[in-house]
């Protein structure tokens, strides 16, 4: 597997609704569009989901379109340099017209949520320097196809990993939530083996919440550290989330070829995760403190 390797760190600003309103912040990544095992029923529920909720944002995680894979990248890239040069940049339209078929979906998305950005994954395509869609009027100045989706929506592109600052702007206040997200990498084929590639996320990054896609695994896992209160001095709790997020590719289907045959693998996951925020300003000890409470969750 190779990514472009990218890490970027980022400021993401909320301004929380009033008491008793949530702001819930989704992942949703590996939907790998324009492929037969691709999960229409699980992306149709996704988009009665979106139209549901009330103040949400999503995290892209990467591998938005399935064309190209890294050794596919690799062999369109040696086969470009074998044909004509007018025929190089057609061996790349395949990867570009799937996400111009992909970003009209999310345009529909966009209505109902706001994107913070989108993580690159192993799979995607890139663009060629002339590549122009009149009727979403994507021009490229990107090098790849998610690159393209972040100059679409007018959002970060954030590489491989990034480290966001999300800011929860209450009553005046700003409560801050640092997020590490990767694309991933490792397989962690068992719930064990799948959470502790999450978790070793740690060791690289200081965050409130670790999360990773790339093995199709769905769910959220909770942990407790120790750390002394900025105000008290006291020691307390601090909880860290670890989130994988997902998927939208089918294992199996019937008459149908699949890596996963191939290979023995386990069903995949599929859904999405997300965190719910609720703000508030509760009195101790005469002082009125902020307070962010936070509800994990996923989807299938």
């Amino acid at each position: 597997m190779i990514t472009p390797g990218v890490f970027r760190t980022y400021v993401y600003p909320i301004k929380m609704p009033g008491a008793g309103r949530q702001v819930t912040l989704a992942v949703i990544g590996d939907i790998h569009w324009g492929v037969t095992l691709f999960s229409k029923e699980t992306w149709d529920r996704l988009k009665r989901w979106v139209k549901r909720q009330e103040n949400l944002h999503i995290l892209w995680m990467g591998d938005y379109i399935d064309l190209a894979s890294s050794s596919e990248r690799n062999a369109i890239a040696l086969a470009a340099r074998t044909v004509h040069d007018q025929n190089a940049s057609r061996l790349l339209e395949p990867g570009l017209a799937d996400t111009i078929s992909f970003c009209k979906e999310l345009d529909w998305i966009h209505q109902y949520a706001e994107f913070v950005g989108f993580i690159e994954g192993n799979h995607y395509a890139i663009v060629p320097d002339e590549a122009r869609d009149e009727d979403l009027q994507i021009i490229s100045a990107a090098q790849t196809t998610t690159e393209l989706m972040c100059k679409r929506y007018n959002v970060p592109y954030l590489g491989t990993e990034a480290l966001i600052n999300f800011q929860f702007d209450y009553q005046g206040g700003v409560i801050s939530r640092k997020w590490y997200a990767h694309h991933g990498a490792g397989a962690g084929a068992t719930p064990g083996g799948s959470l502790n590639r999450v978790a070793k996320m740690r060791e690289t990054m200081e965050a409130d919440v670790y999360v990773m896609g790339h093995n199709h695994d769905k769910g959220v896992w909770s942990g407790q550290i120790l750390t002394m209160h900025p105000s008290t001095q006291k020691i307390v709790d601090k909880n860290i989330t670890f989130i994988r997020s997902g998927s939208f590719l089918k294992s199996r289907e019937d008459g149908q070829s699949s890596y996963n045959s191939d290979a023995a693998r386990g069903a995949l996951s599929l859904g999405w995760s997300f965190i719910r925020y609720s703000a508030s300003r509760p009195q101790f000890d005469g002082v009125r403190t902020s307070l962010l409470e936070a509800e994990p969750g996923f989807v299938s």
